[in-house]
Formats: structure tokens, sequence, C-alpha cells
């Protein structure tokens, strides 16, 4: 049922579809900043299209699913140099399509990447977020370890890391046959 690849230029259009939908779930579920993802639709779209792109895209047969950027490195706000150093794969802006709730694609997203990281031979996947209830879901839901909470601006950042290890049951999940 469902894939990763990385995203190509033909992807742009189905991201940037995608954002309105988000958008709408967010604001009717009570969420902060539906507004500002759904005006940041062309932006994040337009990262199909870069190259070299760090952006993959979830697909259900034809279709996004969600999308999030793939880093072969630590972002350095909120690190400390020593694990800027390690191997990590960096997840950002994650996104997925309100229709696929029942799934989890964004478990699945970050199975995928902790799974796709240990084939590579990379220690860490890490990603942030300013948003306390991700902190929470990522933490409670997800496994992953609050590292550091750093002040940005007038925002503050929540780093998290998981190591990097194999999902067996990935296969499983992708295929639907399971739920995440």
């Amino acid at each position: 049922m469902f894939q990763l690849r990385r995203a190509t230029a033909d992807g742009r259009g189905p991201v940037e579809a995608m954002m309105p939908a988000r958008a709408r779930w967010m604001a009717d579920n009570g969420l902060a900043d539906a507004e500002a993802w759904r005006r940041s639709a062309p932006e994040l779209a337009a990262q199909a299209c870069e190259e070299p792109t760090y952006m993959w895209v979830l697909l259900d047969g034809e279709r996004i699913a969600g999308c999030t950027s793939a880093y072969d490195e630590t972002a350095p706000t909120g690190w400390i140099r020593q694990e800027r150093a390690e191997s990590a794969v960096f997840l950002a802006t994650t996104v997925t399509g309100p229709d696929y709730r029942r799934f989890r694609p964004g478990r699945l997203i970050a199975l995928w990447a902790l799974d796709h990281a240990a084939r590579m031979g990379v220690e860490w996947v890490r990603r942030g977020t300013t948003k306390d209830g991700l902190v929470r879901y990522y933490r409670d839901v997800q496994g992953w370890e609050r590292r550091y909470s750093v002040p940005v601006g007038e925002r503050t950042v929540h780093m998290l890391g998981r190591r990097a290890e194999r999902v067996p049951e990935l296969p499983q999940l992708m295929a639907g046959t399971v739920l995440a």
C-alpha cells in the first residue's frame, strides 16, 4: 500500500495540494498554526524540485499521503558539537494528509527513517519541533527522547533523537496489513 521515495518535480503539485487539507484538519481540531501551514504550502512543495532534494514522499499508489525532509546531517541549532559530528539523519517538516490518519503516516515515516538510517550505517535519527503537543506525541507514542529545548527568537525549539535501528515489521506496516 505505502512506499517512500525521493520527491521529484512532478510531486510538487500533489505536495502543495495536501497542505490545505492538513491546514483545514488542524483548524477543525483547534491546533495552532493552521493558517501558517496553508501559506507555506508553495514553499514546502518547491523543495520537491530542488537538486539535490532532501524531500521524501510517502505514496499510496500514486497519491501522496505525506512527506518529510531527511537531511544527512544534524541541524546546527540546539545540538552540541560532539553530536553534530555523529552520523545522523535529521527529519524536518513532516506533513501528512488527514485522510490517512488511521494508518498513522507520520509514524510510518519515522519508522522508515529509523530503518533507512540503520541500513545506511547511520547512528542517529533526530528531529526538532516548536510544538509541545508534538514533543509529547513523539516521546510518548513514537519513543523519541527529548534531548534539549533551546530558545530561538520568540520560540522554543525542542530537539529529539533516537538511535537508528532496523524495523523488521516495516514491510507489514507499509503494506497496511498491520496498523502503525
